[in-house]
């Protein structure tokens, strides 16, 4: 029985990372993007679960084309025209799918991520990340993924103890580790995230550093000198106020996934929730916001 299918729309390319962002919002676990030269156009091909409603999942893309349309951003005419294809996916097929497209990446001078069968050297004074692309969200190829790692490069400190919320393939966990952290904890409610997070500590060698553990950040005692939670808008803002007792008195969080258009609204409610923003990182179109306690 099939695990997964695929949902494809083709849009603007001006509109990828918008649509990207709503796809993700909707609750797919991942996002291609295949570029069609000379047609100003990109292909998303978004995975989602079978346990995913298709017929909930198709109104709400609907409903957010809608809103694209409305909100009169270029090059939006016709786009809630456009045709959307869902495909059964073999979950056996979705690493050598992925093959084709997961290249070595490099989101900070120090950090490399690539896949086990194309290795690269460590950055010097860095380290690389080997990553095996499953249905897990994380292989650095997402803005906001490299948001987070540039965030952690940027404001992790020796010796740091690290809690990763929503955790995916251990990406970020594995990074602080390399990076100097003391040790990292992962939390993810996916057990299939849990599952491959668990495999990539292990083909990292840092095992005795790094625990995966299925759950959220309300399962979890004790605090942290850094918390990395990235995620979409919608699911970060309930959760501020366990996020912010996850806190050393001193500590850092890192929040990842929201879109730049949320911004005003995203940093208002980071304030509200009693805590001080730092550090404001954008890419394509999204943010990436370091806070403290205020």
């Amino acid at each position: 029985m099939n695990a997964w299918y695929q949902l494809s729309l083709k849009v603007a390319a001006t509109l990828s990372d918008a649509v990207s962002g709503l796809l993700f919002d909707l609750g797919s676990c991942g996002v291609q993007v295949d570029d069609e030269p000379h047609s100003g156009c990109v292909c998303l091909k978004a995975y989602f679960a079978e346990t995913q409603d298709r017929t909930q999942v198709t109104a709400g893309l609907r409903r957010g084309l809608d809103a694209l349309c409305e909100q009169g951003l270029p090059h939006t005419e016709g786009l809630n025209e456009v045709a959307v294809r869902i495909d059964a996916v073999p979950q056996e097929d979705w690493s050598s799918g992925w093959r084709q497209h997961f290249k070595p990446l490099f989101p900070t001078p120090r950090i490399a991520v690539c896949p086990p069968w194309d290795q690269v050297p460590q950055p010097e004074g860095g380290c690389t990340i080997v990553i095996e692309p499953k249905m897990a969200f994380g292989t650095g190829a997402h803005e906001t993924t490299r948001l987070a790692l540039v965030a952690i490069d940027e404001t992790l400190t020796a010796g740091d103890r690290v809690l990763d919320v929503g955790t995916g393939s251990g990406i970020l966990s594995i990074a602080a580790v390399k990076l100097g952290a003391a040790d990292a904890v992962g939390v993810d409610i996916d057990p299939l995230a849990v599952e491959n997070a668990r495999e990539n500590v292990a083909k990292n060698g840092v095992a005795g550093r790094v625990e995966a553990l299925a759950g959220s950040a309300s399962d979890l005692d004790g605090t942290f000198d850094l918390v990395v939670a990235n995620m979409i808008s919608s699911v970060l803002v309930p959760m501020l106020p366990t996020l912010k007792t996850r806190l050393e008195p001193l500590g850092r969080l890192i929040l990842c996934g929201a879109l730049a258009r949320e911004e005003p609204a995203f940093v208002g409610a980071v304030e509200a929730a009693g805590l001080a923003v730092k550090t404001v990182l954008r890419e394509g179109e999204w943010v990436c916001v370091v806070v403290g306690r205020g």
